[in-house]
């Protein structure tokens, strides 16, 4: 087994192989190596159990569990209960991360020990055609806009201020204070919501460092847990 690294990337994976391939490519380019990607693989009856064998057997750093429950948040707690890094990065199938970004990030946290979660400015596309996604380009629009600690408290019960896969959180933080919990709302939100009350401190990098994918398959779309009316 590689040498334990500094990252561990979780990555749950349903029936994502129309763009798993990309995304595990913008992984491999980072330009920080001491990572390990867990990909949990949930339930997929589609090609991307084949597309992760391949990544696997090409870059050991890739790690394929099967996810011994059902749904996301089952598959997010398995990987970080899996996970060897101190640092948490999360990640979504049909996402690009730009190369720094987990250096970035890294960086960030390690500057300022207080800090527990880290966070960046996402690329929302592809761009909308008509009225389409009019929606999710406003929401980002005002997430980017969120940046210091202050911005995230004050706008917390807006809507989530995040965008789920442009985080790296402490490992310590989960351990302390608990990991996704399964109900009828967004596991993310409730998870930062949760955290904010315990103390734990958050910011963003004023940068692009994610290409938040929206097509029509995306939980968020699929999901009531996810609706919003604006959206």
């Amino acid at each position: 087994m590689p040498a334990t690294p500094k990252v561990s990337i979780v990555l749950p994976i349903h029936n994502a192989g129309q763009f798993l391939q990309e995304c595990i490519d913008s992984i491999t380019k980072q330009t920080f190596s001491s990572w390990e990607l867990l990909a949990i693989e949930d339930h997929s009856d589609d090609e991307s159990h084949e597309i992760l064998l391949s990544a696997s057997a090409l870059d050991s750093r890739v790690r394929i569990h099967e996810n011994p429950g059902q749904g996301v948040v089952d598959a997010l707690n398995h990987g970080i209960g899996n996970a060897r890094g101190e640092l948490i990065a999360r990640m979504d199938a049909d996402d690009l991360m730009c190369h720094t970004r987990i250096e970035e990030q890294v960086n960030h946290l390690e500057k300022d020990s207080d800090l527990g979660l880290s966070s960046s400015l996402v690329t929302h596309f592809p761009r909308s055609q008509g009225n389409e996604r009019k929606g999710y380009e406003k929401y980002v629009q005002w997430t980017n806009s969120l940046i210091t600690r202050n911005d995230l408290e004050a706008n917390r019960f807006v809507d989530c201020t995040f965008a789920h896969p442009s985080v790296m959180f402490r490992k310590t933080i989960v351990e302390k204070f608990g990991g996704y919990s399964l109900g009828e709302f967004p596991e993310d939100f409730e998870l930062w919501l949760r955290w904010m009350k315990s103390g734990v401190l958050m910011e963003k990098i004023e940068k692009n460092l994610l290409k938040w994918r929206d097509h029509p398959g995306r939980l968020s779309r699929r999901s009531s847990r996810y609706s919003q009316e604006d959206r």
